[in-house]
């Protein structure tokens, strides 16, 4: 250990100071035990380079370890989203028998058509139109799932590192993170197909 500290040292290391939460581990037990075990160490040109760099602990969730999210301010503004089939959507109830109802509502209504081509383009777009309008409906129920769960952990989170937690409440925090952890593993279903 003597080493490790001497080598901080001979480098110049200093600890980042961290926003958000007070540990940053725990062992996800009903009287758990919590520590500072994950810290952000920076040369003196590095926090040169980076004057307005911060380090924001992120609400834990399926992990034992806070994530830490570091901002160098040198990022760039988001892109804006773009339309695409989430395959989760299968899942979802009624989904496939809407875009189905949809498909032949398309086949029926009037439209300019030359060439079978045509009616599949007409249809497709119909469907795609019903889709992108499903999708950002389901986002926006799901990010107001995401966000009430993610207050509730966050509001239980911050009681943990001010007054504790009983035994209870630890178990409700965990009760909570597995549910969020259901609609998150659900969104990546189309990142591993």
């Amino acid at each position: 250990m003597k080493l490790f500290n001497d080598c901080i040292a001979d480098l110049g290391l200093r600890e980042l100071d961290r926003i958000g939460a007070r540990f940053t581990w725990t062992n996800r037990q009903a009287d758990p035990t919590r520590s500072v075990l994950d810290r952000v160490l920076v040369s003196p040109e590095w926090e040169l380079r980076y004057p307005l760099a911060s380090l924001r602990a992120i609400t834990r969730i399926g992990s034992d370890h806070v994530p830490l999210l570091l901002s160098s301010q040198d990022e760039r503004p988001p892109s804006a989203p773009r339309f695409r089939f989430e395959t989760f959507w299968l899942n979802q109830n009624g989904f496939a028998e809407a875009v189905r109802s949809r498909w032949l509502e398309a086949r029926l209504a009037s439209h300019r058509s030359i060439s079978a081509v045509d009616d599949w383009h007409f249809c497709a777009k119909r469907a795609r139109q019903f889709m992108k309008g499903w999708g950002a409906n389901l986002g926006r129920d799901l990010r107001l799932r995401k966000k009430a769960l993610l207050d509730s952990i966050q509001a239980l989170d911050l009681r943990a590192d001010s007054v504790g937690l009983s035994p209870d409440e630890w178990m409700q925090r965990y009760d909570l993170e597995d549910h969020l952890m259901v609609i998150y593993t659900d969104e990546e279903v189309y990142w591993h197909l």
